[in-house]
């Protein structure tokens, strides 16, 4: 049992860390696009 709950708990820390790196990339990538809208 404290197997299972030792790969769940590591788990939501790989989802957490997906959610983040993918939350910045949307951030960087929207920061892009707003960034060229405003140079024409």
């Amino acid at each position: 049992m404290e197997r299972v709950l030792a790969m769940y708990s590591l788990l939501q820390y790989l989802m957490a860390t997906l959610f983040f790196v993918a939350l910045v990339f949307f951030i960087w990538h929207c920061a892009k696009i707003i960034e060229r809208a405003f140079k024409k």
